[in-house]
């Protein structure tokens, strides 16, 4: 209690800032800056910033400090080269209206998911965006609800609204938000692909049948989709298409990737319609 106290007036003595003790050597001070809340762009109207409102990323995050610098001092969503200007890294998406997802080194343990300002996406990027964090709460409800936590997950996600800084080009078409994902850590194609096929048991098989049946996830039937992680899990990356009757599951189409063993028992389960009863 004494030491609390004495740290509580030595800060008050050093004008408001936080000393952190580092390795235990010398004090470090570190100056408490306060969260900078958002400001509605002219750009987006005030029925749409109270419908996103909800979903936008905490202003207590530990990434707002960073993505406020890079957006502020960057047109990043203006093109991939601006993206590599501003520090991004990324796989160049594979058509013309796909999302690209970047890594940036500031941005510890998330990704960033944006339209580039060149994109006349059909539908509203907000409304994308808020249809998938629907998506991954449906998900991870479904997830903690069965209990399935030690082995399956999927990424918090939350919108963060772009400064209204100019566009850069004639024919551009503004790009108000972007999506931050959490970073999985996902395995690569390859490496996942051979997770499936020598790591997969009958309690992975079970839980993915049961929640790609339970929230109709039409497009989990691909393991790039659902892939192993660094931590063992199995991650629902991709959580655009969910509770969809637009087309069936074929769950079928899993089956090849799995090992001879794994093969039969899925082929069971399928027509069980429901895990087995390992009693």
């Amino acid at each position: 209690m004494l030491k609390k106290i004495l740290f509580f007036l030595l800060c008050i003595g050093f004008g408001g800032k936080v000393f952190d003790v580092s390795n235990g050597s010398s004090l470090i001070a570190k100056q408490v800056v306060p969260a900078t809340p958002y400001q509605r762009s002219p750009h987006v109207s005030e029925k749409v910033w109270d419908k996103v409102q909800p979903y936008l990323l905490p202003l207590n995050h530990p990434v707002k400090p960073e993505l406020d610098r890079i957006f502020s001092e960057y047109r990043a969503t203006s093109s991939h080269s601006a993206m590599t200007n501003a520090g991004f890294s990324f796989k160049l998406p594979r058509g013309d209206r796909r999302v690209t997802v970047a890594k940036h080194r500031e941005i510890k343990g998330h990704l960033l998911k944006t339209y580039l300002d060149t994109q006349n996406v059909k539908q509203k990027e907000w409304k994308i965006w808020i249809h998938r964090i629907k998506g991954a709460k449906c998900i991870q409800a479904s997830i903690e609800r069965h209990r399935y936590k030690h082995i399956m997950k999927t990424p918090k996600k939350w919108i963060y609204p772009l400064p209204p800084t100019p566009l850069e080009g004639e024919g551009h078409f503004r790009q108000n938000f972007v999506l931050v994902v959490e970073n999985m850590r996902i395995l690569s194609t390859e490496k996942n692909k051979n997770k499936y096929y020598k790591a997969l048991n009958k309690e992975k098989l079970d839980a993915l049948y049961v929640l790609i049946t339970e929230n109709l996830l039409i497009d989990s039937v691909y393991i790039d989709n659902i892939p192993f992680c660094k931590d063992g899990k199995i991650a629902f990356i991709d959580t655009e298409h969910y509770l969809t009757k637009e087309r069936p599951l074929k769950l079928h189409r899993m089956a090849k990737h799995f090992s001879p063993t794994m093969q039969d028992y899925w082929k069971k389960v399928l027509e069980n319609g429901g895990p087995l009863d390992h009693k």
